[in-house]
């Protein structure tokens, strides 16, 4: 009961409250109060001229950028002389009948050949005729007949170099550097038919 008697003043103020407050005049605001916010213009920064995409080089980024060329220096160059020695004739005594045993025959047979060839030709024909002969001038096949150190065939060709043929390397050299001239050209062509088909 005593509760109830002290919420009846209680809403009685509340509610004077709330009436004295509808009564109040609303303060009006004059429109002058407002001053209008002004917002400055944001203007875009001026636009560089765009640029075309830079591409690398792939030999500049491998080996890095290009140097200068150095200054080009002008060595002289050592002058190469080749000096191929001349073949001298040789002495051998050539007197018909003479005979000659295998080993110095072979050693005058081989420098008479050598001082009427070239270097390059000497060499192929020594090859040639080591195979045919071994540069001896008593070398006979019994099969074919051929005989001396060009093993010509028959062997009664060389007579044409010299009466003494069957016993004279030199004059067994002569007739086969002719025969190899007249036919091939030279001993190294000679060399090459030799190795192809087994003869000359």
């Amino acid at each position: 009961m005593r509760r109830a008697a002290l919420a009846v003043p209680l809403a009685l103020v509340i509610a004077s409250s709330v009436w004295a407050g509808a009564l109040t005049p609303v303060r009006e605001v004059p429109p002058t109060a407002f001053r209008p916010v002004v917002i400055p213009e944001l203007r875009a920064a001026p636009s560089a001229t765009p640029r075309a995409p830079r591409i690398a080089d792939p030999q500049t980024v491998m080996h890095g950028p290009a140097r200068a060329p150095r200054p080009s220096i002008d060595v002289p160059q050592p002058k190469v002389v080749v000096v191929t020695p001349s073949p001298r004739p040789i002495k051998v005594d050539q007197t018909p009948g003479k005979r000659y045993g295998v080993v110095e025959g072979s050693r005058i047979a081989r420098a008479y050949a050598r001082s009427r060839l070239s270097l390059a030709n000497y060499h192929c024909l020594d090859e040639l005729w080591v195979h045919e002969s071994g540069w001896r001038w008593n070398a006979e096949n019994p099969y074919s007949g051929a005989y001396g150190i060009p093993q010509a065939l028959p062997g009664t060709k060389m007579a044409k170099a010299g009466a003494d043929w069957r016993t004279n390397p030199v004059t067994q050299v002569r007739w086969g550097l002719g025969y190899i001239s007249g036919r091939y050209g030279n001993a190294c062509s000679a060399l090459v038919h030799w190795q192809r088909y087994g003869w000359y």
